[in-house]
């Protein structure tokens, strides 16, 4: 494969530009956190916000199309999305609001 065969610039690992300083998170940044992680988004007000097929669903929550078909079956064998997945929906609401209003300046 060529990312295989493509080495690491050791200058450019060891330069100080490119150092990630480790620091804790501050208050507001996990207020903001526990803020979001309440805010999980369902998928039935997510589509009635934007209109996504089943396999742009699947993108967005990176699963497969058969999961997210399987979330609009009405048999017992029917899922409903995981947490996981409503926090993915969350993200791209989200995402996609904030780039309409800048779209909007």
């Amino acid at each position: 494969m060529l990312a295989e065969n493509v080495k690491p610039s050791v200058r450019l690992q060891n330069s100080s530009r490119f150092r990630v300083r480790q620091r804790y998170p501050t208050k507001l940044q996990w207020d903001a956190l526990r803020k979001h992680q309440s805010n999980f988004m369902e998928l039935e007000t997510f589509l009635q916000l934007w209109q996504v097929s089943h396999k742009e669903l699947a993108q967005i929550c990176l699963c497969s199309v058969d999961t997210v078909e399987r979330w609009f079956v009405t048999t017992h064998n029917n899922r409903k999305p995981t947490i996981y997945h409503k926090l993915c929906l969350s993200l791209a609401n989200k995402l996609w609001i904030n780039l309409l209003s800048q779209e909007g300046s």
